[in-house]
């Protein structure tokens, strides 16, 4: 998408690796490379997650 988040200048990179995007991005380089995951873009992926699942479920009637 935007590219490697570490090539941002500053708190950026740290925030960029962090969103969705970024965190996937970061995943993926550190499994392709076989390193272990990094937390900060495990958690972050975690959060999006779990906000997409709780908005979804708020505006998903049943009812209708």
């Amino acid at each position: 998408m935007f590219g490697d988040p570490r090539r941002l200048p500053g708190p950026l990179a740290e925030i960029g690796a962090t969103l969705p995007c970024g965190a996937t991005s970061e995943l993926l380089g550190t499994a392709w490379r076989g390193a272990p995951p990094d937390t900060g873009a495990v958690v972050g992926l975690v959060v999006a997650v779990l906000v997409g699942v709780v908005c979804a479920v708020r505006l998903f009637r049943w009812d209708r």
